[in-house]
């Protein structure tokens, strides 16, 4: 005989109360706290960031590009973390920051670095790539600008890493398994909608590699560490091809 449904007991004939009841029983408090967190977390990153009164209160030393990097910063690596070490009581290392056996298993990052990086120098060429990157627009004024900017994007990419890769992977891990890494997927292709189509069904399969490379080395440094690359090599072949174009 199969398994009944999770959900079986929940029927039209049912009343809303004893549905709840059951739900209340079944459903655990970590997974269910990450994933009410995770979309508010989600959703008020991404309307802070589009206010137009929240630029207008930005000096206009910090340009909009790094304020948008510290609201990442913010919601996907700070709040999480305030949450993991101060509700749940729980170490942060076991949501992927530690680095674990990632020197024995770093070689397919390096293999994904290797494949991107002749597809972003042929990208480079195109005018629509160099107007595009690097965000920071004074990044390509001066080595100093680069370096501040590259240094707040790494920053960017950890705090991303963190909330797709261990924040809503490892958690909801202990009692989803392996589905985890689907569910983490999809809202990190949602933040991408915004980009070229192309990017955002890529972020679909990036997802899935980035998630299961995760979760096999417990680490999200690895694919900090690789989308920091890929980011600093679309950034520098914009800039060059700015400085002899």
């Amino acid at each position: 005989m199969s398994a009944p449904h999770p959900l079986s007991p929940i029927t039209p004939e049912t009343s809303y109360r004893e549905d709840f009841q059951f739900l209340r029983g079944q459903v655990e408090r970590k997974p269910f706290l990450i994933y009410i967190v995770a979309a508010l977390l989600l959703t008020g990153q991404f309307y802070l960031a589009s206010l137009r009164w929240l630029g207008s209160r930005i000096p206009e030393q910090i340009p909009q590009s790094l304020s948008w990097c510290g609201l990442i910063v913010l919601f996907y690596l700070i709040l999480p973390a305030f949450l993991i070490k101060f509700v749940f009581r729980e170490k942060l290392r076991d949501y992927g920051l530690a680095w674990n056996g990632l020197h024995k298993h770093g070689w397919p990052y390096l293999i994904l670095l290797s494949v991107m990086v002749p597809v972003i120098v042929l990208a480079s060429f195109n005018p629509h790539f160099k107007s595009y990157y690097p965000f920071f627009s004074y990044a390509s004024a001066s080595i100093g600008g680069f370096l501040l900017w590259e240094l707040a994007y790494g920053m960017h990419f950890i705090a991303v890493e963190f909330f797709f890769r261990g924040f809503l992977l490892f958690g909801p891990a202990q009692r989803l398994g392996p589905y985890a890494i689907l569910i983490s997927a999809v809202p990190y292709c949602m933040v991408h909608f915004s980009k070229p189509a192309g990017e955002a069904i890529g972020a679909i399969f990036a997802g899935l590699a980035l998630g299961y490379l995760s979760w096999k080395n417990r680490s999200i440094w690895g694919g900090a560490l690789l989308h920091w690359g890929v980011a600093i090599t679309m950034d520098l072949a914009s800039s060059l091809q700015k400085l002899h174009g």
